[in-house]
């Protein structure tokens, strides 16, 4: 597909991820349209088939913007996770048209870390947890998680199982998390700790890393312009994340 005959329409223009994909697209020079609700913008009620919707809103919106891409054939990049939750879209995704093309982005993927013989897997923010998280919502599991989640294949994701989950809370919010694996597999999330990326293995290895660079997303953007999609990965993600709502356990802060 030829990315410079096709409009590219960011929803979410002004947040965090949405500026990352908007500064490279401006880069590219393609033809973008931003849509941000805060500036009083929003997406028409018809758009050209074959467009590009990058989804860079808070979770809660995604499915419905989803939808919107589904219902105009719109080619469509939409930020981790997939869906605010499962259980609140069971249909999703059987409406799918054919040959939908969906990616969604789970960058820490890109960096590439080797999974083999991984005993913990830990993902910390220094920020407290984000403004678009309203008191008592899904907090640190279900924006981080999917994180850790992305760096394994599709057929060894599959095999893992969530077997105990525990959280600290702030407002009835996880920010702080700890899921013990059936293979012994150890994974921490937390917020207002410190910005970290580290993974450990049994003969006593390890990889850390600050922070997720920007190119990140520039590389999964142009997997997407190249018609990859990642759909079955995104929703097995979308499961295992729904597990770990249902089994979780608070301990006090």
């Amino acid at each position: 597909m030829n990315i410079y005959e096709r409009k590219h329409y960011v929803v979410g223009s002004e947040g965090n991820a949405g500026s990352i994909v908007k500064r490279f697209l401006d880069l590219v020079g393609v033809d973008m349209i931003c849509i941000d609700e805060k500036l009083n913008n929003y997406l028409p009620d018809e758009v050209e088939p074959g467009s590009f919707l990058y989804i860079e809103t808070p979770p809660k919106s995604h499915y419905t913007f989803i939808q919107y891409g589904f219902e105009n054939w719109m080619n469509i990049f939409v930020e981790k996770p997939l869906l605010y939750s499962l259980k609140d879209n069971p249909l999703f995704p059987t409406y799918f048209p054919p040959n939908t093309h969906l990616f969604c982005n789970f960058n820490m993927e890109v960096l590439d870390l080797p999974t083999q013989e991984m005993t913990k897997a830990v993902r910390y923010c220094a920020a407290d947890k984000p403004l678009f998280i309203a008191q008592g919502e899904r907090g640190v599991i279900l924006d981080l998680m999917p994180h850790l989640l992305s760096i394994f294949p599709l057929e060894n994701l599959s095999s893992l199982h969530p077997l105990k989950v525990q959280t600290k809370g702030k407002d009835g919010t996880d920010v702080f998390a700890q899921i013990l694996f059936n293979d012994g597999l150890v994974m921490e999330v937390g917020y207002n700790i410190k910005n970290l990326i580290l993974l450990e293995y049994k003969d006593g290895s390890s990889v850390k890393l600050d922070w997720l660079p920007g190119w990140t997303w520039d590389v999964n953007i142009r997997k997407f312009w190249q018609g990859e999609t990642n759909l079955h990965k995104a929703l097995e993600i979308s499961r295992k994340i729904e597990t770990m709502y249902e089994l979780r356990e608070s301990f006090a802060c």
